[in-house]
């Protein structure tokens, strides 16, 4: 059964507060502490999460520094249980993972270029050719795994992660893929934004609503 009254389950999206590494723009790599501001941040994510009539079952976070700090903090907030999931690995840039904007501009400036019209939702995550970086079909269909068992737990969670991530799992619950036309794009996702998809039973099919979408 769901967790939550009226039978339905409730799956929030929710990046990591901002990281010592968000305020030095370098993107992937192995992660970092939070930074001074993150406290508050996810102090005002619990607030409002709390204002929700949902009840969740568990804390999902990436295995990443930033992560497990901003889960901790939010499972003593929320009384939640928090678990890191290795499925929950973010991509890796390859030769750019964990570069600056600056390095990756001055020591591969063709990625450099590749990078912009991505985050400037120029281009699909398959033009992105970058040596080294994880194949992005393979890196969907991980996603589209996750999200089919979360649904078939039935169960109300909150996953924490990373920005790749985040893009990953709302593609797959909007029916984005990474196939040519498939409109997997870079979404503008600030630290501790989130995104709340709300499941019904419809018969044998849910409804999802995204009308409290908040990137």
């Amino acid at each position: 059964m769901f967790s939550n009254i009226n039978n339905t389950q409730t799956i929030v999206l929710l990046r990591h507060a901002k990281a010592k590494k968000n305020e030095e723009n370098r993107h992937g790599g192995k992660g970092s502490e939070l930074s001074d501001s993150a406290i508050r941040e996810i102090q005002d994510v619990s607030s409002q999460l709390l204002s929700l009539s949902s009840k969740f079952d568990k804390i999902l976070y990436s295995p990443r520094t930033q992560c497990e700090q901003t889960a901790k903090i939010l499972s003593e907030q929320l009384n939640v249980n928090a678990v890191e999931l290795q499925e929950l690995e973010p991509i890796s840039l390859g030769v750019v993972d964990g570069l600056s904007d600056e390095e990756v501009a001055s020591d591969y400036p063709k990625i450099c270029d590749q990078l912009t019209r991505w985050r400037n939702g120029e281009i699909e995550i398959n033009q992105l050719k970058i040596p080294e970086m994880t194949n992005c079909h393979e890196f969907y269909d991980k996603g589209k795994i996750f999200i089919d068992n979360i649904i078939n737990s039935k169960q109300s969670v909150i996953i924490l992660a990373t920005r790749s991530i985040m893009v990953l799992l709302i593609s797959v619950l909007l029916g984005r893929n990474s196939q040519n036309g498939g409109n997997y794009r870079e979404v503008k996702w600030g630290n501790s934004e989130f995104a709340i998809f709300t499941y019904s039973d419809i018969g044998k099919s849910l409804h999802i609503d995204i009308s409290t979408l908040k990137i």
